[in-house]
């Protein structure tokens, strides 16, 4: 009999179901001979212990039936396979090593099939590689095959915990699963723990399911198949394997992950069974109905201990897979946790934005080859601008390699804002998001971060820098400081400020936030006299002008009026002074008005890189009358000292401003503003101690340095007292009557 590994169509089973159905011959003959299959990959403890389990076989009450085991090697480069079957010179049954160099569980599978079928086999057994079957486990099936005339027999498969294990895992019962009394007919069955006729596959014109490869599930579609073609599933309770879970298998990303994929596996089995759209729909709102159940249930869990709070989770990771699944999302999970199968898992850092600005790329991409050298994966999750943020012309996209953009939504004018990112969250081990009430994920992660499940860190100011706070707002955000692990304070004074409400100074790292100042000030350097002069004809600019410059986005907080109120005061007391506004924002209609009345006021719109250097090049300071946040690293490279004003919603990064030696704060008043301008621009003395000022701070502020302060943050947050954690956990359990058996 030959096997046909093809491709199928999605309503392949359809129209098998829709024919008479297969009535399997039950001869009652005795199985004589049982090929065992076993596939394995990268797992040579695993597949060592499951061939000494299967020395151990025995037949106590029946004539042993020949028996062969085949493994088959799905990376057979290495020749782990090999060197361990090599190792087994007296192994009681026969013994052969196939090879399968086509990643994935469904090719390794098929071709352990092809060999038990070359065999003439009359029952096809199968087992995982990290599994150990119990000496009487091939009696049983074959015993309850032969009482029941079944054509598929399966049974138990219990976990086997290391003993590091942590005691929420074993209370959580997250790796045990459903048993039955012997002889109760089920409708599918996986491969690790099975036993197949073999004629019952000649009923078939494929066997697993290559498009399953890395998800899992080829074993449970072919079994729900052949159930449905009148193929009989029966259990044998007293046939037991054992699996092992190791470390990187007890804890919370894997059980999120491995939720996810059996929601997704689910979906798209059951979609090939039963394709027809009402039905879809009808799994569709199961999958809701999982997401929900699980967000309703995790207030309430946290009650109960940590074991509650990831079953939780874990109950909307199954729903979100099952979504996944019906839209075709394949899990790829043998190609992630388990084709890997690294001893220690690679821990992962998820960085949540609400849009990437084009000023933040940079810090991004050394940020994560500085963590990649450490075996650190990080990941940065965002999404599209808002209208008000888009028409700033300052977004960005981030390379495929780290950046993973999702879909979100605003609603209340944007004081509640949602990104699509559970899945992402349970897949990793550190979330960075920014201190912000309106970010709904947030108040996830608190519990999460505070039951040790989560490792979670802010990535923010600390105080509230908005025009219009309430009370509320300013009360919640002062609750939220102390709800995550770790803090990465933008300046010295967001470090101060969360100091003196408690926040531990070993939990907060001052990233000093800035921008790459080394590059902006290589551009300025590059731009010659000759090049300058171009672009002031280009521009319409005198030669001899002096120049200020606003750079930025043009919003209310900005003040684009004040600016052209004090230039227009300056420009009554220095006649050729002009004003370069590169930027946009909803307020630019204000600019835009100022510069179709007044030729010295050129409106340029937003610039960046080397033509933003250009104009950079040409100014003799920087204005900036309103907020002030990380463009004054931008003048600071080009050598430029910033006049603003006191206004009390300045960014953090003001703390920068050093007054009379790299630039000057006036009151927030037209008059006194331009005052200081006319001084500044008068005095060629002190424009020149500024500038100065202002390039000595350049040097200071660099990104290189921002990279290896966040770096060592996130670095310290994932090795932080471990034992704390745990002993935090037990005192919580304990405080809500909750038992932990420590043994």
């Amino acid at each position: 009999m030959s096997v046909s590994l093809r491709s199928h169509d999605r309503d392949y089973m359809r129209s098998r179901v829709q024919e008479k159905l297969v009535t399997f011959e039950t001869t009652g003959r005795r199985v004589a001979t049982v090929a065992i299959c076993v596939a394995t990959y990268h797992r040579p403890e695993g597949i060592r212990k499951l061939l000494e389990g299967l020395e151990k076989l025995v037949f106590e009450t029946s004539s042993p039936p020949s028996v062969s085991v085949l493994v088959v090697d799905n990376d057979p480069n290495l020749g782990i396979g090999l060197q361990v079957c090599q190792s087994f010179s007296e192994f009681p049954w026969g013994l052969m090593l196939f090879a399968e160099d086509r990643r994935g569980i469904s090719f390794a599978r098929n071709k352990g099939l092809q060999g038990a079928l070359a065999l003439r086999a009359d029952a096809i057994a199968f087992l995982d590689d990290d599994e150990v079957p119990d000496p009487q486990w091939l009696e049983e099936l074959l015993k309850v095959q032969a009482s029941s005339g079944a054509e598929i027999v399966t049974g138990p498969v219990l976990p086997r915990f290391e003993d590091s294990v942590p005691a929420w895992v074993i209370q959580g019962k997250f790796f045990e699963r459903p048993r039955f009394p012997t002889g109760t007919s089920i409708q599918a069955a996986r491969t690790g723990n099975l036993l197949i006729l073999t004629r019952v596959l000649e009923k078939l014109d494929r066997v697993f399911d290559e498009r399953f490869g890395l998800s899992g599930g080829e074993d449970t579609l072919l079994t729900a198949q052949l159930q449905r073609l009148g193929a009989r599933i029966v259990w044998a309770d007293e046939a037991i394997v054992r699996e092992s879970v190791p470390q990187n298998r007890a804890n919370a990303p894997y059980i999120f992950r491995r939720s996810f994929s059996v929601g997704s596996t689910w979906a798209r089995v059951e979609g090939m069974l039963d394709p027809r759209p009402w039905v879809q729909f009808k799994r569709a709102a199961i999958g809701a109905a999982r997401i929900a159940q699980g967000i309703l249930l995790l207030p309430p869990s946290i009650l109960i201990g940590r074991h509650a709070v990831v079953r939780s989770a874990a109950k909307t990771c199954l729903g979100i897979g099952m979504l996944s699944g019906l839209f075709g999302f394949d899990s790829q999970f043998y190609g992630s946790s388990r084709v890997k199968n690294r001893k220690i898992a690679i821990p992962k850092v998820l960085i949540i934005q609400a849009q990437i600005k084009q000023y933040r790329v940079p810090f991004l991409n050394k940020l994560h080859d500085a963590l990649e050298e450490d075996g650190i994966a990080l990941r940065v999750a965002y999404s599209d601008p808002s209208p008000s943020e888009e028409i700033k012309g300052d977004n960005q996209e981030l390379p495929a390699e780290y950046g993973v953009k999702v879909g979100s939504f605003k609603i209340l004018s944007g004081k509640v804002f949602y990104q699509h990112l559970l899945w992402e969250i349970a897949t990793t081990d550190m979330v960075v998001v920014e201190q912000a009430n309106k970010h709904v994920l947030n108040y996830l992660l608190f519990p999460l971060s505070a039951l040790g499940i989560k490792k979670v860190a802010f990535w923010g100011h600390g105080r509230i820098r908005q025009r219009h706070s309430n009370k509320f707002a300013e009360w919640l955000r002062n609750c939220t400081l102390h709800c995550v692990d770790w803090w990465f304070g933008y300046t010295e004074g967001t470090a101060r400020y969360l100091a003196q409400r408690g926040v531990p100074a070993s939990k907060i790292t001052t990233v000093q936030n800035t921008v790459d100042t080394a590059e902006f000030r290589r551009l300025c350097s590059e731009i010659t006299q000759s090049k300058m002069l171009e672009v002031k004809r280009e521009s319409n600019i005198c030669e001899s002008a002096k120049i200020g410059l606003f750079c930025g986005g043009i919003f209310r907080e900005k003040m684009p009026e004040f600016l052209i109120e004090s230039a227009r005061r300056i420009r009554q007391c220095i006649p050729d002074f002009e004003l370069l506004i590169v930027g946009a924002g909803p307020m630019q209609w204000v600019i835009e008005a100022a510069a179709r009345q007044e030729a010295w006021i050129k409106y340029l719109g937003p610039r960046f890189g080397r033509e933003k250097a250009q104009f950079f090049r040409l100014a003799d300071v920087i204005l900036i009358p309103g907020v002030v946040g990380l463009a004054i690293l931008d003048a600071f490279s080009a050598g430029l000292p910033l006049v603003t004003s006191s206004v009390p919603l300045h960014g953090p990064e003001i703390e920068y401003l050093e007054e009379g030696r790299n630039g000057m704060m006036t009151a927030v008043d037209p008059r006194a503003y331009s005052d200081a301008v006319i001084h500044l621009l008068s005095d060629p003395r002190l424009l020149q101690e500024l500038k100065n000022g202002a390039l000595i701070s350049g040097e200071k502020y660099t990104l290189e340095c921002m990279v290896e302060r966040f770096h060592s943050g996130i670095v310290h947050c994932l090795k932080r007292r471990v034992k704390t954690v745990a002993l935090n956990q037990k005192r919580f359990d304990r405080s809500h009557h909750v038992r932990i058996d420590e043994s």
